[in-house]
């Protein structure tokens, strides 16, 4: 069962502003329904950025190369390349997107999802500013050994950053409880509205190979595992 995306992040009159863009003939987009990385807080316009590709299956060497589809008119908007244009392409994204609260599920959801990923990883502020995420930089206490300050948590920092609003101590206690992988909450709250039920989930069903929502183990769409939440009843601990 194919679910339908949630575009309510999607700043549709800036969109709008972009140019159009017509696939030459024998070019196409992206299978993937989007290029966004986890990290990124839940709807942000690069979960619907897709890649575009030459006849040859590669991607342009000159002009776009990455689209969002208008969900109301299906047209193209070219985003502008990244190289030597980060900075400009990452202020689009900004006006592009429609923050969702912070008490939203979906924003709960990814809050969960990156402190369970990142449990233990800090980051270190001896290290220049753009390396500090890098994974090889970052820092990882042994058992016992003290903690570096929460506000140097690598999920606190990546929150903090769409949310700075948000006070430390009051997510200080995702620290220990965030969930990633197995009983955590899935990454369905990337592009849909909310969490499908065992018996509506799709699973990855943009992977190749996948079969759709997997009623035994961990389903990483729905997050379930064995087909249940924790707390749910039949559910391990």
């Amino acid at each position: 069962m194919a679910l339908p995306f949630d575009f309510s992040t999607l700043n549709l009159a800036e969109l709008r502003k972009l140019p159009m863009f017509e696939l030459p003939g024998g070019w196409s987009r992206q299978r993937h329904p989007g290029g966004g990385c986890f990290t990124d807080p839940p709807g942000f316009p690069t979960y619907y950025t897709r890649s575009i590709y030459t006849g040859r299956g590669d991607e342009p060497r000159s002009g776009p190369d990455t689209i969002i589809e208008d969900p109301e008119t299906g047209a193209m908007h070219a985003l502008p390349r990244y190289e030597g244009r980060g900075e400009e392409l990452r202020a689009l994204m900004a006006k592009l997107y429609v923050r969702l609260p912070f008490e939203h599920p979906r924003v709960q959801a990814w809050v969960s999802y990156l402190f369970g990923y990142f449990r233990n990883c800090y980051e270190d502020p001896a290290v220049p500013m753009a390396e500090r995420a890098h994974a090889a930089r970052l820092l990882i206490p042994k058992a016992g050994a003290p903690r570096p300050p929460p506000e140097t948590h690598r999920a606190m920092v990546r929150v903090r950053e769409p949310y700075p609003e948000v006070p430390v101590a009051d997510l200080e206690r995702w620290i220990n409880a965030g969930r990633y992988g197995g009983g955590g909450p899935g990454d369905w709250w990337e592009r849909h509205a909310e969490r499908p039920s065992a018996e509506d989930c799709p699973g990855l069903v943009w992977m190749q190979g996948n079969t759709g929502h997997r009623a035994e183990g961990w389903c990483q769409f729905c997050g379930r595992v064995d087909g249940k939440l924790p707390g749910e009843e039949g559910a391990e601990p």
